[in-house]
């Protein structure tokens, strides 16, 4: 399911990064590009939450998407453990800054 959440971020067009910081994951916006980051440390579930709670937040209804996969999606979206984190929200801030 990893490889295909990969995949999906690659289709819509955001670069993917594996980083190592004081983070779970996110998406942010550097310069006029948005960049998928995720915490390369995590284990293979976190990453699979991570994916799936940032893309249940885009527009996937033009995008065919396995409907495992977007039922997956869609669960995330029911999740409450985003980032709600404001030290989370920062570091992957200070991330994304040239």
């Amino acid at each position: 399911m990893l490889e295909q959440l990969e995949e999906l971020v690659f289709h819509l067009g955001l670069e993917l990064r594996w980083e190592e910081g004081e983070f779970t994951g996110g998406v942010c916006r550097l310069r006029d590009q948005e960049i998928f980051l995720v915490n390369r440390s995590l284990t293979t579930l976190e990453k699979i939450r991570v994916l799936c709670r940032e893309l249940s937040q885009a527009d996937l209804s033009r995008t065919f998407v396995l409907p495992a996969l977007r039922e997956r999606i869609m669960q995330c979206d029911l999740d409450t453990s985003g980032l709600s984190d404001p030290a989370e929200v920062t570091t992957i801030i200070k991330a994304c800054s040239p």
